[in-house]
């Protein structure tokens, strides 16, 4: 059949102007295009599918956990349940009440004093990146505590600031700075919990000044 197919196109070709075929040619090409743009509509559709399908099944499983620790059905996370939630997350380890009120205030964006549906993705965010960095940024603290008051104060927040930045010295704005985004407790230091942010937003200010760098140069 393929010969039979590939024999009769080969007659008409033969009877076809040479001044057509470059169009036959060009036609070829366009319905090859067409066909590229389809299977890429195809996949970017399937894709968008597959994110909804995702989205949808995480917002479920959301739900679930959410009225599994909503013990009082009051639609938001008191301390002592979102306690037992943040305990689950931790091989059943008790948290402290300082993680659950750090968890609290990061999170509670309504001031309630509680974790409504809405924030607990950003709840349960957070003490994930809490646990996958709290060994490292324990040692840190008691690297940098020469007080030994459990937290960073300003100057002690500043040498941890300059041992980041490979002994480079830093401003007093800058510690000022990272204070203000880190500082969640309000008390001027930084905790073990806000450590974390405090390091995250040095890095965030030191890829800003080289990329006023890259700007200015």
């Amino acid at each position: 059949l393929k010969r039979c197919w590939f024999g009769a196109w080969s007659s008409v070709a033969g009877r076809v102007p040479v001044d057509a075929m470059p169009l036959i040619h060009q036609s070829a090409a366009v319905h090859a295009g067409v066909r590229r743009a389809r299977a890429k509509r195809k996949q970017a559709a399937q894709a968008r599918r597959q994110e909804h399908d995702a989205r949808m099944a995480e917002t479920a499983k959301l739900g679930r956990i959410f009225d599994r620790y909503d013990t009082d059905k009051t639609r938001t996370l008191k301390a002592t349940e979102l306690g037992k939630l943040l305990a689950d997350m931790d091989d059943g380890a008790e948290p402290s009440q300082q993680d659950v009120d750090f968890i609290i205030r990061l999170c509670d964006q309504g001031d309630t004093g509680t974790i409504s549906y809405d924030e607990l993705q950003d709840a349960i965010e957070a003490w994930r990146t809490h646990l996958s960095n709290r060994e490292r940024m324990e040692d840190e603290l008691k690297r940098f505590d020469k007080s030994g008051s459990g937290k960073l104060e300003r100057e002690e927040l500043r040498s941890y600031l300059e041992h980041l930045n490979d002994g480079v010295a830093v401003s007093d704005r800058e510690v000022d700075w990272v204070l203000r985004q880190a500082d969640i407790f309000g008390d001027g230091a930084c905790s073990v919990h806000e450590l974390v942010m405090a390091t995250a937003a040095w890095y965030v200010h030191v890829e800003g000044k080289q990329s006023a760098a890259c700007v200015l140069l």
